[in-house]
């Protein structure tokens, strides 16, 4: 019988990068990749630590991957439970300790090595434990190259960490200092994955914008992008989430010379308050943001903008939350990922006075929620009767489903030559546009 592993990622996409990365190994060595279920001979959990709510929801994975695997050692059968990422770099090891039935927790170094040591473990019967290094002793980026993704866009990450230390973040804790990809790696990467047949590829990493800056270069992402566009196969190129004060007329100025650049931009705004941001560490203000809408749209006429917003940081004003409402709205932003401000151990955050109630953060969150669902229906009929390109992604019950170039997920009526992984051109209508659950 073929071997299963049962893989699941909470987090980010760089966690979903990785994760293919895990998968591809696996299925080379043989096995079968599901999710979380019976009758498997290795559990992985690779898990996310960004907010309480994400630990929760790892303990709660970890705690399934645990049960399954103690199911099977019930009927005889040799069987590996672990947990690796964030969280377990994270976590304080009598915690980890203390979840019975893991054999093995692997922090964010030894990714590259992880599925070969699992495979040995389950081999030779014998668990390792625990391998967490410090994330200060890591140097240097650890090649995890892929050749498929899971996804029809493929995930290609280009770095890992990050040097903001933004007061309220915990990521450069378990996620360590900036390290970039060889061009070079990233250059193969991209020609497998578009001479496998993928057409789009986003630009991941935790800190997208910061790439070649721990070698002192300027412009490396637009120079990436750039390389990556003369690939042949390669029709469209995304970026992960992009912090405002990237965004200068010089660096949209050469992005939009590039027409394999997608026309949507994901920036983590996190605020609208000028003090709030300062008391963030985010390194801008609100006038610098609203002028990265404005060189967004000057230079791409159609451009969708999406951003992350912490509602409810320490010390937050209704003055200071008004602020943000408003900087969405002036965004006409069609994506909104709205969080509750979380304490993460070890933060300056979690120690500032004037902590925000959970009621006044919820009804933050809500009434943001009810923003974004305005600004995106004014957005979406912007685009009505305009030329439109969707990546399939999708086809089901008749129809094919996908995202367009400014990030729209629609659903069409299916053609007979519609297929997978393809570029259909239609003319744009907002009865084609689905509505995600607004977070």
């Amino acid at each position: 019988m073929t071997k299963k592993v049962g893989l699941t990622t909470l987090g980010c996409r760089v966690n979903q990068y990785e994760s293919d990365y895990f998968a591809e190994r696996f299925k080379a060595a043989g096995f079968e990749i599901v999710g979380l279920e019976p009758g498997c001979d290795i559990y992985l959990v690779n898990t996310c630590t960004v907010t309480a709510e994400s630990d929760r929801k790892c303990r709660q994975a970890i705690r399934r991957a645990a049960a399954l695997a103690g199911d099977e050692r019930k009927k005889g059968r040799r069987c590996i439970a672990a947990a690796a990422g964030c969280y377990v770099q994270g976590a304080l090891r009598p915690t980890l300790e203390a979840m019975k039935g893991i054999d093995f927790f692997c922090g964010n170094a030894g990714k590259a090595s992880l599925p070969d040591r699992l495979m040995s473990m389950l081999e030779s019967g014998k668990a390792e434990g625990y391998a967490v290094s410090p994330i200060s002793s890591v140097r240097g980026y650890e090649e995890t190259g892929i050749s498929e993704s899971e996804h029809v866009r493929a995930y290609v990450k280009i770095e890992d960490g990050c040097d903001s230390f933004c007061s309220y973040c915990y990521v450069p804790f378990v996620r360590g200092r900036v390290r970039s990809r060889p061009e070079a790696d990233t250059l193969a990467e991209v020609g497998r994955l578009a001479a496998n047949g993928y057409k789009e590829i986003v630009l991941t990493g935790i800190e997208v914008g910061a790439y070649g800056v721990d070698s002192g270069e300027k412009n490396s992402l637009c120079r990436i992008a750039e390389k990556i566009s003369k690939i042949s196969g390669v029709e469209r190129i995304r970026f992960g989430s992009l912090n405002p004060s990237l965004i200068t007329r010089e660096f949209v100025s050469s992005l939009v010379l590039n027409d394999k650049i997608m026309p949507h931009f994901h920036l983590s705004v996190q605020s609208g308050s000028s003090r709030v941001l300062e008391s963030m560490r985010r390194g801008y203000d609100k006038a610098r943001i609203l002028e990265a809408f404005a060189l967004i749209r000057s230079f791409y006429t159609n451009a969708a903008i999406s951003a992350d917003i912490i509602c409810g940081f320490p010390g937050e004003t209704d003055g200071d939350f008004h602020d943000t409402y408003e900087v969405c709205e002036k965004g006409q932003l069609l994506n909104a990922h709205i969080f509750p401000y979380s304490p993460r151990r070890n933060t300056a955050a979690a120690a500032m006075d004037g902590q925000i109630p959970a009621e006044i953060k919820k009804a933050r969150c809500d009434e943001l929620a009810a923003l974004h669902s305005e600004t995106r229906k004014r957005f979406v009929n912007s685009q009505t009767g305009e030329n439109a390109r969707m990546l399939i992604e999708k086809l089901s019950e008749g129809k094919s489903f996908g995202h367009t170039e400014n990030y729209i997920y629609v659903s069409l009526p299916r053609q007979n030559r519609d297929t997978v992984g393809e570029i259909r051109e239609f003319i744009f209508d907002p009865d084609y546009v689905i509505n995600p659950a607004i977070k």
